[in-house]
């Protein structure tokens, strides 16, 4: 099967020059080789083969790989996550701290803040400006600020609150080991599966080169056999 599908000298020598030529020089290709217990002929001989590989696969692997729409599809519904971009929120919250081992009374005055703060802003008030004033926090200064944030690198509890409001529409109230939380959402990016038309091709690719895989370790499995 591999008849007539060798290298000629001139292809192994130019793949050896590009070599020569990524190294420096030919003797700083021959020390990297020998570091690496490989000898010029050893080299030379997976230069050879490797050409012969992909001559192999481009005039007698690939044209044979039928790749129909039915298996492109099923690929792309097998693998939506993949086409799947990450969800990012650009993301507002204000701060009333109480740790965790605070006692009822911290627990109930930090909460009460939380609320009076919450109550001003759904009757109209700023949440920016509410921030700047009242949250016990570094982003204060940014009007609350917490800038792009992708899903599941925030704490649990604040994931699950800020990746599932509204947009532009403060949370209720919400308490973490850090404190007491009004979270806002003003932009979601990402998160929405591409649409099959648009990642036809690269699903089509996928399916033919795993057709192409399978094709040559058949056939590196019958060279052993003989």
């Amino acid at each position: 099967e591999l008849e007539n599908l060798g290298a000629t000298e001139s292809e192994i020598r130019d793949v050896y020059n590009k070599m020569v030529g990524v190294e420096g020089g030919e003797a700083q290709l021959l020390r990297k080789l020998s570091a690496e217990r490989i000898t010029r002929w050893e080299a030379i001989e997976a230069i050879r083969k490797k050409l012969a590989v992909d001559r192999f696969v481009r005039e007698r692997v690939t044209p044979l790989q039928n790749v129909s729409e039915d298996e492109v599809i099923l690929y792309y519904n097998q693998n939506l996550a993949r086409f799947t971009p990450d969800l990012w929120i650009k993301l507002f919250h204000i701060l009333t701290r109480c740790p965790g081992d605070a006692d009822q009374h911290r627990v109930d005055a930090a909460r009460q803040r939380a609320m009076k703060i919450l109550a001003n802003i759904r009757a109209g008030k700023s949440f920016e400006v509410m921030a700047r004033e009242f949250s016990e926090d570094s982003s204060a200064s940014l009007g609350g600020s917490l800038g792009f944030v992708k899903q599941g690198a925030l704490s649990p509890v604040i994931d699950a609150v800020a990746f599932s409001i509204a947009k532009d529409v403060p949370s209720d109230v919400i308490r973490s080991e850090a404190g007491f939380h009004i979270l806002k959402v003003t932009e979601r990016r990402g998160g929405t599966v591409k649409p099959y038309a648009e990642v036809r091709d690269l699903c089509e690719k996928a399916v033919r080169t795993k057709k192409q895989a399978a094709s040559i370790q058949d056939l590196v499995e019958r060279l052993r056999e003989k």
